[in-house]
Parts: structure tokens; C-alpha cells; sequence
């Protein structure tokens, strides 16, 4: 198994000197970031595509390649080796930036980690991104193959998945998941309602 990393986008040198602008005077709007030093070097390493699955798509039984529609790019943000946010640039004519602080941060560096540790017998080359399956609160990095062979999925913690944290499915095998998990989901709204 081979990583290949795309191209960062054309906004990538953009989004990181207005990091810089920001770290230097510790105008941060986010938790984390606003509780650095002033003046702490911060770098976005790991970019990456973000995609994301709707619940009409896993209804309709849609294999991920055709479920999945790219949303934008993300980077998480580092200072030395902590992870402390990533970046979201999304793919819309304003092409607005974001910052998220939460566990899917970490959790996209140890689910990174755990793809290096398998880069072993598999010759096939594979694109990270990352996934998500808002109406089922489900994001995992979605490992695309290059060379038209199957597809695999890292699951990040926290994961709702009842499976091992960490734990690489077949892509296939994820979205027949996440096609019962939309199917419960449906039924158990026709019974209680929308909004009880």
C-alpha cells in the first residue's frame, strides 16, 4: 500500500501565510489555537480532498465512488508534532476558509499513521481523504486507489462504527454499513417523527 498525496490546491500558500498572520499576533477565533504563545510556528502538512456521502445516495445503494461528491480540501495544523486543528477550504466560488478544533483531528493523524504502518505488500497506489457521512455522523479517511483496484476505508476515532477503532473495511463493506445505519435511521423517524 502506497500513499499518494494530491497536488495541494492552488490556495494552499494563501491559507498559509493568513495562518501565519494570525499566529503571530494570536488572533485566533478557536479555543486551541487562540491558547498558543503569540508569535508559535504553526505549519499545514497532510492536505488532502474532503468528500462527502448524502443519506440519498446511501438509500439508493450508490457504490462510494458514485456517492461521494467532493466538498473541498482540508490540512491539519501543526506545531512541531501536535495536531492542534485543521484547516477546511471548501470548493465553492467564495472558496471559504474554516478552522475545526475537534477529535477528527487527531484522529485523522493516527488513522495516517496507521496506513504507514500497512504500506507493506500492496503495490497499489492510494489517495487519502477525508469522509464524511453527516446524517450518520460517520468520518473516516477514505483511501482512494490509483490503480483501479478496491478501495479501503480508515476508521479515525471516534468512530460510532462497531468496529475496531483504527480498523481498515473494504469500502464496499463500509457503505453496506452505512446503507443499514440510513435505513434505521429512516424507520426509526417514520415511527417517532422528525422532530420528537
Amino acid at each position: 500500500m502506497q500513499v499518494q498525496w494530491p497536488d495541494q490546491p492552488d490556495l494552499s500558500h494563501t491559507v498559509e501565510s493568513r495562518m501565519r498572520r494570525l499566529a503571530e499576533t494570536s488572533s485566533f477565533l478557536t479555543t486551541r489555537l487562540r491558547s498558543l504563545p503569540a508569535g508559535t510556528k504553526l505549519e499545514l502538512s497532510f492536505w488532502h480532498k474532503m468528500f462527502r456521502v448524502g443519506l440519498d445516495a446511501l438509500l439508493q445503494g450508490k457504490p462510494l465512488r458514485l456517492a461521494a461528491k467532493e466538498t473541498g480540501w482540508r490540512a491539519l495544523v501543526f506545531s512541531g508534532d501536535k495536531v492542534h486543528a485543521a484547516i477546511e477550504l471548501a470548493i465553492k466560488k467564495d472558496s471559504r476558509l474554516s478552522i475545526t478544533e475537534d477529535a477528527y483531528d487527531e484522529g485523522t493523524l493516527s488513522a495516517i499513521e496507521r496506513v504507514k504502518e500497512l504500506q507493506q505488500g500492496d503495490s497499489s497506489y492510494y489517495e487519502p481523504s477525508f469522509l464524511s457521512v453527516p446524517a450518520l455522523h460517520r468520518w473516516v479517511l477514505w483511501l482512494r486507489n490509483r490503480d483501479n483496484g478496491p478501495d479501503w476505508v480508515v476508521l479515525m476515532p471516534p468512530s460510532p462504527v462497531s468496529i475496531e477503532s483504527h480498523g481498515i473495511i473494504d469500502a464496499q463493506q463500509f457503505m453496506e454499513s452505512c446503507r443499514d445505519g440510513a435505513e434505521k435511521t429512516l424507520r426509526l423517524l417514520q415511527v417517532v417523527g422528525p422532530h420528537a
